[in-house]
């Protein structure tokens, strides 16, 4: 195997990632010192579990090298041209993302987060740094998740002591407080990330670790919701900061929500008119039970769809 490491991309505590040729195809390559290899090893695991999601980054193997005397272990990685999630937000115009791109972003990491907590597998650090970007010449970027480096197998033990695993302005007031680390934890740090793209402000502004855990964990405060959301985006980030982890919506849950199935529904029927136009176009109950996770029993059929989308509003 022929392999040429170009130059940095990143750098953090488990690692550092560079742009990379093996074979003459353009990869990135996350290495570390040996002594690394248990933590390397553990993310291998994970991403080879989700192994052909389109919304998690893939990895193509693992390797030993030396430099300088030094012996180095590698994960082979996609290449994202279009750099974090963070970059793209803070290139986009203003600052910020419109909210239907913002709503389509969504929608794929909504698919990841599924496809990850369907392994047991909770990331522990979603964040805009931590989302890669892959530009696409007919229609939104694609988002992948990325760096499993913190991840966690589900853990429904409660600790009792302050834990810090991620990034402390994205983790959710349970894991904070108590070590809780399930699925709930990555859907506040979901609903974090939303703010950011239509606002390009963080949710919690604060940069001081007591702050944030003062607000965390002693007092029972959400971050605020843009009022210049659509009322179905409003109420999205209200089931994604429910405090109460169990009562907080999971993945599947919120894909079901109609602020996602307004857009994955058109999206659907794009596809569908472009393969035939002689085609039976699905009606909404017939999507839903189609064998997809979007459950139109879940709205309201009794009041209608335009209705229930009403009834967010003030």
């Amino acid at each position: 195997m022929e392999i040429s490491k170009l130059r940095a991309l990143g750098q953090g505590t488990l690692g550092t990632v560079c742009l990379a040729l093996v074979n003459n195809q353009v990869v990135a390559i996350k290495y570390s010192e040996l002594w690394k290899w248990p933590v390397l090893s553990k993310e291998y695991d994970m991403l080879k579990k989700l192994d052909g999601c389109n919304e998690v980054i893939q990895c193509f193997g693992t390797f030993n090298d030396f430099e300088g005397g030094t012996e180095y272990c590698n994960l082979l990685l996609e290449y994202a041209p279009g750099g974090s999630l963070d970059s793209h937000i803070k290139n986009h115009q203003d600052g910020r993302l419109p909210e239907n791109m913002a709503r389509q972003y969504t929608l794929m990491l909504l698919r990841g987060l599924s496809a990850i907590h369907r392994k047991g597998i909770v990331h522990c650090d979603l964040k805009p740094a931590n989302i890669l970007v892959f530009p696409n010449e007919d229609g939104p970027c694609q988002l992948k998740i990325a760096d499993f480096g913190n991840a966690r197998m589900v853990e429904y033990r409660n600790s009792g002591k302050l834990k810090i695993v991620g990034t402390p302005l994205y983790m959710s007031p349970e894991s904070v407080a108590v070590g809780e680390i399930t699925p709930a934890l990555d859907i506040w740090s979901l609903g974090c990330i939303i703010i950011e793209m239509v606002t390009g402000k963080r949710a919690l502004q604060s940069r001081d670790l007591k702050d944030i855990v003062r607000y965390l964990v002693f007092s029972n405060e959400v971050p605020s919701i843009p009022e210049n959301m659509s009322a179905s985006g409003r109420h999205f980030l209200q089931k994604c900061f429910v405090r109460n982890p169990k009562e907080r919506w999971t993945a599947d849950m919120l894909l079901n929500h109609p602020y996602m199935f307004e857009i994955a529904y058109p999206l659907l029927l794009h596809k569908v008119v472009q393969k035939s136009f002689n085609c039976h176009l699905p009606t909404l109950p017939e999507y839903a039970c189609s064998g997809c996770c979007l459950d139109y029993s879940l709205w309201s059929p009794r009041i209608g769809h335009s209705r229930f989308l009403d009834s967010f509003k003030d």
